[in-house]
């Protein structure tokens, strides 16, 4: 179950660095981690695991980049 805070640091991680959020969030504990700040690493750590199963379970289903339409392709404008 994800607390409060883990859910926030999950949202603003994702929101400012989308598929780059784990790596982000992987650094902010390390940081904290170093400040000797164990709670606020563990928001992160927990953040980290969170936004790895949400990017892994995403690829599953994702549209390559390549052909983000599938087959179809948009009409030219």
């Amino acid at each position: 179950m994800l607390t409060s805070e883990t859910w926030a640091a999950l949202v603003e991680a994702e929101d400012l660095y989308g598929e780059g959020a784990e790596a982000h969030a992987l650094a902010m504990a390390a940081s904290a981690r170093k400040q000797r700040d164990y709670r606020r690493a563990h928001v992160w750590t927990a953040a980290a695991a969170e936004l790895h199963i949400l990017h892994n379970i995403n690829r599953q289903w994702a549209r390559p980049r390549g052909r983000p339409f599938g087959e179809e392709q948009p009409a030219p404008q």
